[in-house]
């Protein structure tokens, strides 16, 4: 088809799309393109029986239902507002998404501090709130495993020492001790006749008496020593950096601490007079801790056979 034409036809179609206010589109352009051109017979029909119904707005208005047969072209309108609703509804999964993820970041928070909370407690001894027997006995576990070297509460625990022999006022006396002259001391402590308290004055008030010890050794320990309830009314003490003469001067302050004190009942006038006796025994290079703890624990019964209230060391 020449240009000459085509132009021809193209001015014809402009009237009849003018009048029917088809848009200005190019599948429109190309329906009445051919209906003025007659060069599609079956299309020309389908266009007459519209104009002759009167529904052109329904029909030929919308160029794709004529010349496809299928749904009108979606507006750019439509489809961006799809879009956005479509992200709007992704932000508010992702804003749920992000607030669980917060809420179990805060369960795992929570779960984590429980657990925390039940490892302390099952290192702990509920009556006194010293160390349990087990904490106890992995802190004897890791001194044995530590390297053969001063521990790092040595200075702290020999200055606690000087300072309870020193008289009051007086300043500390400084270490003069070798590193190779200090240990780590295991020290086993015992209520003696702690039955006979418990027989005469009822067990609630023996739980006092041995909360009463707790706290008192708990002022005595020097710092970066392990304090512990073991079993029913016996302890042990944990101390690293001390020589010997330190150590025998700890356990017979212990022993004359707790021996200096009275328990009285409130309802009662007479006064309980609790002693404690003490074993103590230096870690040897190489010892496995049975056998510290049975040393100290054989200082301890001598002690209790020497007529108790008294300190005996295993060297």
């Amino acid at each position: 088809m020449s240009i000459e034409r085509s132009a021809e036809l193209l001015r014809q179609a402009l009237p009849w799309m003018s009048r029917q206010q088809a848009a200005l589109h190019p599948v429109s352009y190309a329906i009445w393109f051919d209906y003025v051109a007659q060069t599609n017979p079956p299309l020309r029909a389908a266009i007459d029986e519209h104009l002759a119904r009167g529904d052109t707005a329904r029909g030929i208005d919308d160029p794709s239902s004529v010349a496809h047969n299928g749904p009108p072209p979606r507006k750019l309108a439509d489809v961006v507002a799809e879009v956005i609703a479509d992200t709007g509804t992704m932000r508010s999964q992702i804003g749920g998404l992000q607030q669980r993820l917060a809420d179990s970041r805060r369960e795992i928070d929570r779960l984590r501090e429980e657990v925390r909370r039940a490892r302390e407690d099952a290192l702990r001894d509920s009556l006194t709130g010293l160390s349990n027997r087990r904490a106890f006995d992995q802190a004897v576990a890791a001194c044995l495993a530590a390297p053969a070297t001063p521990a790092a509460g040595a200075r702290d625990a020999r200055a606690a020492i000087d300072a309870a022999k020193a008289p009051a006022g007086d300043p500390p006396v400084p270490a003069r001790l070798s590193p190779e002259a200090r240990g780590t001391w295991l020290l086993m402590a015992d209520i003696d006749r702690f039955e006979r308290i418990n027989d005469a004055y009822g067990r609630d008030f023996g739980d006092q008496v041995l909360k009463a010890v707790a706290d008192t050794l708990l002022g005595l320990v020097p710092a970066g020593a392990t304090l512990a309830r073991v079993d029913g009314e016996a302890f042990g003490l944990l101390v690293p950096g001390l020589d010997a003469a330190a150590a025998l001067l700890l356990a017979d302050r212990v022993r004359a601490q707790i021996g200096g004190a009275r328990i009285r009942r409130p309802e009662r006038a007479d006064a309980e007079r609790v002693t404690l006796s003490v074993g103590l025994a230096r870690a040897r290079a190489g010892e496995a801790a049975p056998a510290w703890l049975a040393r100290a624990g054989a200082a301890l019964r001598q002690a209790k056979d020497n007529g108790r209230d008294r300190v005996v060391s295993a060297g």
